[in-house]
Order: structure tokens, then sequence, then C-alpha cells
């Protein structure tokens, strides 16, 4: 498989100079240069008439990003009466770009970790993180749910048992990681120019 992107021979490059130091969480990758001094990675040797190395590039266990049937439903949220993302469309999507911006910075940590230690945090703690500076005017709570998802609890004025949910999922066989952003609100008001903010869920 040729892995000849410019954007993942990037990212391939940073996790080997981050984990080139643990044989365990390694998979070989050979780095091939060709005449034209061009670098391609790829998981099957090189050309005889190239220059050849290897290289280890970390690999993570494989894992669907999910939250278990206790906290996680399958089915699109329906909402219940006239709830306030649906009243004030506008102010309900300015607040919730706001609450997933002041995640972002914790998704990064917990990327981070991740790569480092082969395992997700279980807890903010685990990263150093203070439960009460998590709060905000419009989080009322962060934990962790599995499998490294942040499960943001929101503030009353979003309704009753309101949750964002940050949930990664590796791709490209682990080498990078895409986050799915999901909210148990109506699918209609998280719809701006044509875009999903996040995935309507049943979130308990």
């Amino acid at each position: 498989m040729s892995l000849s992107t410019q954007p993942l021979k990037i990212v391939l490059l940073s996790l080997v100079l981050l984990l080139s130091g643990s044989p365990a969480l390694a998979k070989k990758f050979y780095k091939c240069t060709n005449a034209e001094g061009e670098l391609v990675y790829q998981q099957v040797a090189c050309d005889s008439n190239i220059s050849q190395e290897t290289v280890n590039v970390f690999t993570p266990p494989k894992h669907r990003s999910q939250l278990g049937s206790k906290l996680m439903g399958e089915g699109e949220y329906v909402p219940q009466g006239n709830e306030p993302a649906v009243a004030g469309t506008m102010m309900f999507q300015t607040r919730l770009t706001n609450v997933i911006a002041l995640l972002t910075p914790i998704k990064m940590q917990m990327q981070q970790f991740y790569m480092m230690n082969g395992q997700w945090p279980e807890q903010p703690q685990d990263l150093g993180l203070n439960q009460e500076n998590l709060k905000s005017a419009d989080i009322k709570e962060v934990l962790f749910g599995d499998q490294g998802a942040i499960v943001a609890t929101l503030n009353e004025h979003f309704g009753s048992d309101k949750r964002v949910v940050l949930a990664p999922q590796l791709v490209m066989d682990g080498t990078t990681m895409e986050w799915q952003c999901m909210a148990n609100f109506p699918a209609q008001s998280m719809m701006t120019m044509g875009m999903k903010m996040c995935e309507s869920r049943n979130i308990r």
C-alpha cells in the first residue's frame, strides 16, 4: 500500500519522532527515495534500484468510535416539545459553536495522551485538568466516556439533560485520527450553511 501523499508523510514523520521509542506499539514502514529525491512511505520493500530505509510508525489498537449502549443511542434525537434549540436557533448555534471551541483543546490533549500511552485517559484529571476549570457559562461538566469520547453536559439554558460528545476514530491504519461531534438536539437546529455542526443522536 503506497502512502505517498504529502499530508500523510507529515503525519507519519511526526509519529515516528514522537513514538519511535515504543516498539510494542509500532509497525514497520519502508522509506523509499527515488532518483529525483522524492520520498514515499510504504508497507512493502522498495524497488531494488532505489534507496531504502525502515522506520517504525505508531499503530494504536483498532477500535470503533462509540460510547456504549448505556450512553449513546443509535437513532436521531426526537425533539421534546418547544426546545430552546428550535425556538432560538441562531442563539443556540452560537452557543453550540462556543462549546465545541472550548472542547477542542481537550480533544488535542486526548489525542496526544493516546499516542504516547496507547490507551485513553479515564478522567480529565489524567490530563492534569481541573473539573472546575472546565466549567463555563455553557458547560456544566466534562467527563470521558468509552474509547476516548469527551462528554460535555450542558447548562440548563440548552434544555434538560443536553450533551455534546466528541468521539475519535482511528483511520488510515491507525496513523491519524478523525473526530465526530454528536449531540442530543434536533438535526435541523444543527444545520448551518448546508452543513451539520454535529450529528443528532439520542444521548442519555
